[in-house]
């Protein structure tokens, strides 16, 4: 059955955290143009692939609303139709993950760990991976314009934490692999991470490249704190 059709999958997009309170500042990193994303953009009516579509000769057609590509539910109930060590929902080369210096693949029922930092709020350090063949086939200026959007939700619906960022790939000669890392989302919804231990949170990659979007999602448990 295709994951995409699983009854209570819902988007994650990243949210940055606050330590129960609305002052601290958002999730910032520049890009390549040197312009700073603190959050997700409008995805307009951009085309979302079919991850599992993904070949050596390129992508298949791409999936409208109608095949179960369209907006998900960011308030569903969460998917009962994992194992712990899954992969995230979807099949494709972009992979979320965590990691400041080094990327962390993510997988179902993994512990994801909120950070103090020094303004007195919370966030974590998110990453992407993508396989070397998919981002070796284009040249940097295209490279430069992928933009990859982190989501959080709280398994109640909540959206806890989010950013972006347009660029920042850089290719990982030892994992053969073009990687987006030390970048983190700040804690902004009005909760503390130690009272969300062991707590479901569902965690979104989205990347639009040019008019196209893929998205991968995943279960993970929250933690307090690094």
């Amino acid at each position: 059955m295709n994951m995409w059709h699983l009854t209570g999958v819902v988007g994650l997009s990243l949210m940055g955290c606050a330590a129960g309170v609305a002052d601290a500042e958002p999730a910032q990193t520049p890009n390549d143009a040197g312009e700073m994303d603190t959050a997700a953009g409008d995805r307009g009516d951009v085309a979302i692939r079919d991850v599992e579509a993904f070949t050596d000769g390129g992508w298949e057609e791409p999936r409208d609303a109608e095949d179960g590509g369209g907006e998900v539910d960011g308030g569903a109930d969460p998917v009962e139709a994992w194992a712990p060590g899954d992969r995230p929902i979807g099949e494709g080369p972009f992979w979320p993950g965590t990691g400041r210096r080094e990327f962390v693949a993510s997988h179902f029922d993994d512990h994801v760990f909120w950070e103090a930092g020094v303004q007195g709020g919370y966030h974590i350090w998110i990453a992407a991976e993508v396989d070397r063949h998919v981002l070796d086939a284009i040249d940097e200026e295209a490279r430069r314009e992928i933009r990859h959007t982190y989501t959080f939700f709280h398994e109640d619906g909540e959206l806890l934490a989010t950013a972006s960022r347009t660029g920042g790939f850089r290719l990982n000669e030892d994992e053969g692999t073009w990687q987006a890392r030390g970048l983190y989302a700040v804690l902004q919804a009005p909760r503390r991470p130690s009272t969300m231990n062991d707590e479901a949170i569902r965690y979104e990659l989205e990347v639009q490249w040019g008019d196209e979007m893929f998205r991968r999602q995943v279960w993970l448990l929250s933690q307090c704190c690094d």
